[in-house]
C-alpha cells in the first residue's frame, strides 16, 4: 500500500492458501506483483503462478473458496509483519491540518483493525474501503465517497497512491 508495508502479512496469507491446495510456496515478491487488483485478482494470479494456467481459468467456486481461506488466514495474521512505512507517521501529522481521506480496495474488515493496530484511526475524516462501494479503484466512486458530505471540491484535492489504480480515479474525478 502506499501508507502501509503488507506485502508480507498479505503474501503468507497467499501462500496458505497454495500450500492448502497442494501447491508450493511462492516467493514473496511474486505474490507482492500479483497486489492492487482485489484480493480476488491476487489470489487467482498466485494460484495460477507456477502452472500451465492463467489466473481467468479457474472457476468461480475455486476463487469464492480460495478468498475464504485466505480472509481466515489474513484476519488472524494482518498485524504480524504490517507496519507504516518510514517517515509515514510524521507525514500524517504534517498533514493533519487538513482533512485526510483513506480510499482503499482492501476490504473493511482487514482496514479497520490494521488502522486501529497502528493507531491510525483517528487521522482519517472517512475511510472507504472495497466492500463500501459498487465498483472498485481505478473506479471514482471511492474518491467521491470519501468527499461525499464535505465542502471540499475535489479539484481541490491531491490524490497521493502507488499504481495506476491510484491515478486513474483521480483523473477520472478531476
Amino acid at each position: 500500500g502506499t501508507l502501509v508495508d503488507s506485502r508480507r502479512d498479505i503474501s503468507l496469507a497467499a501462500n496458505a492458501v497454495r500450500l492448502a491446495w497442494g501447491l508450493p510456496a511462492a516467493t514473496s515478491e511474486a505474490i507482492a506483483s500479483f497486489v492492487g487488483d482485489g484480493v480476488r485478482m491476487l489470489l487467482a494470479r498466485a494460484l495460477a503462478h507456477g502452472r500451465d494456467l492463467e489466473p481467468w481459468e479457474l472457476a468461480e467456486q475455486e476463487l469464492d473458496d480460495a478468498q475464504q481461506e485466505f480472509g481466515i488466514h489474513y484476519q488472524e495474521h494482518l498485524l504480524d509483519h504490517t507496519d507504516l512505512y518510514p517517515g509515514i507517521r510524521g507525514l500524517l501529522d504534517d498533514l493533519a491540518p487538513r482533512p485526510l481521506f483513506l480510499a482503499t480496495n482492501k476490504p473493511r474488515a482487514f482496514t479497520v483493525p490494521i488502522l486501529e493496530g497502528l493507531d491510525l484511526v483517528q487521522v482519517f475524516e472517512a475511510v472507504v474501503c472495497g466492500d463500501d462501494v459498487a465498483r472498485r479503484k481505478p473506479h471514482p466512486d471511492h474518491l467521491r465517497q470519501c468527499l461525499h458530505g464535505t465542502d471540499i471540491a475535489s479539484e481541490r484535492c491531491l490524490m497521493v497512491g502507488d499504481s495506476h489504480n491510484d491515478v486513474l480515479p483521480a483523473h477520472a474525478l478531476g
